[in-house]
């Protein structure tokens, strides 16, 4: 997949492996756009084709609590002899002890590692989706990275750079991954055309509609699943989390009752339930509503919709805050309707 990347952004890559001993890092840029793509070349580069061979293991970490309680907290690791991934949020409120611990350890069996010896540079740790851990794990793995750095480099990978704290920022080295152009999708999905049996017409047809390999790559696995499909093209019937999305707007436009918000969030909890990112649910509903109500509105609508939005990525219960918005707009929509067509 590293074909279709933006040759200056592979070329930056290329000359910060080339050392083979760097700075910590951090991958920005909106999901799909391949952040481990490039991971994987990083590490690749620098330690050699034997750090891809991955162990996925979950495992009990011993964390010791303020108040001197220890507790333990399963948490899913990606791992090589090189290298360990991990998402602190998984764990909620107790990322700060669990980026501490891991950073501890990875520390202090960096030097026995494999190819340890004769390079500065031991080991990596990956952290994904630090845009969603809290400002106070943020906050400690700031200090961490700086007491723990011996043989040990950070790559922080993040869609929403706003997100992370400027401290954090600052102690990296900051790499913008690009959304792909539509060639550079159409380019991927031909590098795998001979699994999918796709044709022309369809690899145009899902590059000009998803500037996103991630989602590029489901839609081909979508409708190599769904043959009918290939030769329609109903492109809404694969991706019927959307056409949920669009009935939950149709509906709080038409009617703004208690039994209409209850039908809503049965709609939000289907799309919630087969794995979609409340992130993902919020932007599409915010999307529908700016093509549908009128231009007076949405100024009250985006200035809500940043509002719940903050409230949604430091909260765990997502629905709450998704259903929150909808019944908060229900009730704006109406008063503007009723002082409208009085």
């Amino acid at each position: 997949m590293l074909r279709g990347k933006p040759a200056a952004t592979v070329a930056k890559v290329e000359r910060l492996v080339a050392k083979q001993d760097f700075t910590h890092v951090l991958l920005h840029g909106p999901p799909g756009s391949g952040k481990e793509a490039l991971l994987q070349h990083m590490i690749r580069k620098t330690f050699g084709v034997e750090a891809l061979k991955y162990k996925v293991e979950t495992k009990p970490w011993k964390l010791k609590l303020p108040s001197g309680t220890k507790v333990e907290v399963d948490l899913t690791t990606v791992s090589s002899a090189y290298h360990l991934e991990m998402n602190p949020s998984d764990v909620g409120r107790r990322d700060t002890m669990i980026v501490q611990e891991v950073m501890k350890e990875m520390a202090q069996q960096g030097a026995s590692r494999p190819g340890a010896a004769g390079s500065r540079l031991s080991h990596l740790l990956v952290l994904h989706e630090v845009d969603k851990m809290t400002k106070e794990a943020q906050h400690a793995l700031r200090c961490t990275m700086e007491k723990n750095q011996q043989g040990c480099r950070l790559v922080l990978l993040t869609s929403c750079r706003s997100k992370v704290i400027d401290p954090l920022i600052s102690r990296c080295l900051c790499v913008r991954v690009p959304a792909p152009s539509a060639a550079e999708v159409a380019a991927a999905l031909r590098d795998f055309n001979a699994e999918y049996q796709m044709s022309d017409e369809l690899v145009e047809k899902i590059a000009a509609n998803y500037r996103n390999f991630r989602t590029a790559f489901l839609m081909a696995d979508a409708f190599k699943a769904r043959r009918a499909a290939l030769t329609q093209g109903d492109f809404d019937s694969v991706l019927g989390w959307k056409k949920n999305i669009q009935d939950a707007v149709s509906q709080m436009l038409r009617d703004q009752s208690p039994k209409s918000l209850y039908e809503i969030r049965q709609l939000l909890y289907a799309s919630l339930v087969h794995c979609i990112a409340p992130e993902t649910i919020f932007v599409e509903i915010m999307r529908a509503l700016f093509a549908k109500v009128d231009d007076h509105l949405n100024y009250t609508v985006a200035t809500w919709g940043a509002h719940f939005e903050n409230r949604l990525s430091s909260s765990s219960k997502a629905i709450f805050h998704l259903e929150a918005f909808v019944a908060r707009f229900m009730a704006v929509y109406k008063e503007w309707s009723m002082a409208f067509f009085s």
